[in-house]
């Protein structure tokens, strides 16, 4: 390579980082606390991050018998994001041939592994399994695995699964090393002797801008294995209210609505949990939502006089580690932003302590006082972004 072509690499690299510098990649990071096993389920995480990149699958089987029953499952591959404009030649790569490895785990122990040529995106696809109902990790090349739990299906109504495009060198992570095999690979075609066909996302015969593009959108995004300490995972939150002590004195309630980032599954879910403790630990469990499909799932928490600023995507299934979020306190009247008819409330019933000043204390101590008033002034002019 002679000087010119290398600094030429260089520099795309460099502007390559400085655009995705700007776009919120929000890296699914595991964190952790004790938690009491008494505390609300509701969902689970899909983004894991105790995956060290790539999962390894198994030749043969768990040491448990499995039903001595075929399960037939049908599947439909998709890929996450965009599927027009996006100046790759997804057309094509819908007529690609692609490998799929499956790993899956039944609720009684027992484990298989299936492997399957000349797979198709956007077509169904059957999957024959001796257990009821498993969890499955899933990998085709070129993409990041996911880890979903089967559901009765049908050709007619196939279970459709979504995948992330990028990863070229199998590591089962969007990362530099992606990067770099398309840079040193950009502006070559199939009859070039630099052409790589793994950095060709789109399997069109040449390896162009889109692909820098697209993996810009997807940059730091990993894929999902089976998590160490659990068939069925769990994600666990932290939730901390700003400004309230450890003792409560009555019950808070607080609304929470997630979704999922698959443009297949646009609906949402929402919820209430009643808390009468700070640092409140709880889970979300995966399958009572039915998310069989739910790819980075994010939360929004809401319920006077707190608020979230904005979504947290869930992603930690350790419960000794749980993600935590801070609620913002201070809108009393529930507009999604602490203003001057807050701090009017608190002033109003400043110094009482009866049934019908409790909502401006919002520290829960019993009491409108001079805690009260400084939440207030800490937290004057935060809101949610298009709310209010």
């Amino acid at each position: 390579m002679d000087l010119s072509t290398f600094a030429t690499l260089l520099l795309l690299l460099f502007n390559f980082l400085q655009a995705t510098q700007q776009i919120n990649i929000e890296q699914t990071q595991i964190e952790q606390p004790q938690i009491e096993q008494s505390q609300i389920p509701q969902q689970i995480n899909i983004n894991q991050q105790n995956n060290q990149g790539g999962s390894i699958f198994p030749a043969g089987g768990g040491n448990i018998s499995s039903t001595g029953t075929n399960y037939i499952y049908v599947i439909e591959p998709y890929i996450l994001g965009p599927t027009e404009n996006t100046g790759l030649d997804l057309s094509q790569l819908r007529n690609t041939p692609l490998n799929l490895e499956a790993n899956y785990y039944c609720l009684n122990g027992y484990q298989g592994y299936i492997n399957k040529n000349n797979i198709y995106l956007y077509r169904t696809e059957t999957l024959s399994v001796n257990c009821p109902n498993p969890w499955v990790e899933l990998r085709l090349n070129g993409f990041l695995s996911r880890y979903v739990r089967l559901k009765n299906s049908s050709t007619i109504d196939p279970q459709g699964i979504e995948f992330v495009l990028g990863d070229t060198n199998k590591d089962n992570i969007i990362d530099d090393a992606d990067l770099l095999k398309i840079l040193f690979s950009l502006d070559t075609s199939i009859d070039d002797s630099k052409y790589d066909p793994t950095a060709d996302l789109d399997q069109n015969g040449k390896i162009t801008q889109d692909e820098l593009s697209w993996l810009q959108r997807f940059f730091g995004y990993k894929g999902e294995t089976k998590p160490s300490f659990s068939i069925e995972p769990i994600y666990y939150l932290r939730l901390n209210l700003d400004g309230v002590g450890n003792t409560i004195n009555r019950d808070i309630n607080i609304n929470y609505r997630w979704q999922c980032e698959n443009r297949r599954l646009e609906g949402n879910e929402n919820g209430l949990i009643n808390i009468r403790t700070n640092s409140y630990v709880f889970n979300f469990n995966y399958s009572s939502l039915n998310l069989y499909d739910c790819y980075r799932p994010t939360i929004h928490f809401s319920g006077s006089p707190f608020l979230l600023t904005e979504d947290k995507i869930l992603s930690s299934m350790d419960p000794n580690n749980p993600d935590n979020i801070t609620l913002i306190n201070g809108d009393i009247d529930g507009n999604s932003i602490i203003d001057d008819a807050d701090l009017l409330k608190v002033l109003f019933n400043y110094g009482n302590n009866n049934d019908d000043a409790l909502e401006a204390d919002i520290n829960f101590d019993g009491m409108v006082n001079d805690e009260d008033l400084e939440i207030i002034r800490r937290n004057f002019g935060k809101g949610v972004l298009g709310r209010g």
